[in-house]
């Protein structure tokens, strides 16, 4: 009986510490996992804030030469590929030229290498401010964003934008087709 019990309370104990390797070991796992994490969403950071500050050279820096931006409510032709299209592209951005813009993001969430963020996007034109909520998701590696995908109610955004500014009035100053 009393070695039933010594081989017991020997099994508990073995069974308790390889518990605590196994969840050290995870930890371990979770900490460089939650490391990278946070090193991802800083970069989206840094890019968020460039984009706020009209730094259409820093948000370049934080793309890669093949980035891939999608705008979803736009087809699939208006795709952004390749960093020279984006720098032409978020030229033409109410990003940049807006006189008065306040990108907030609302929250973020980050699972390994993509970044989840929710944002309003608010741009003053004409004496207007131009509400878009905005949801997406980024994706970096080596340290640069390499994919963003962006969704948004477009039928509202053109619902408001025809009732102040016209039919016409595009957010985007292209002075060229991007495809």
């Amino acid at each position: 009986s009393s070695n039933k019990s010594t081989t017991n309370k020997d099994m508990a104990d073995w069974k308790r510490e390889l518990a605590l390797v196994a969840l050290g070991a995870a930890s371990g796992l979770f900490i460089a996992s939650l490391s990278r994490s946070n090193e991802n969403a800083q970069i989206v950071k840094r890019f968020l804030k460039a984009q706020s500050d009209r730094d259409l050279d820093k948000m370049c820096e934080l793309v890669s030469e093949d980035i891939i931006y999608i705008n979803e409510p736009h087809p699939p032709e208006r795709t952004i590929k390749g960093k020279r299209m984006f720098r032409e592209a978020f030229s033409a951005s109410p990003c940049i030229w807006c006189p008065e813009a306040d990108l907030q993001t609302k929250q973020m969430s980050v699972c390994g290498n993509t970044v989840f963020v929710e944002r309003l996007d608010r741009f003053h034109v004409d004496g207007v401010w131009l509400e878009i909520p905005i949801c997406g998701y980024l994706k970096v590696k080596n340290g640069v964003i390499y994919y963003w995908k962006d969704y948004w109610d477009y039928s509202k955004y053109k619902e408001f934008v025809v009732r102040h500014f016209g039919p016409e009035f595009s957010l985007f100053r292209l002075t060229r087709n991007l495809t």
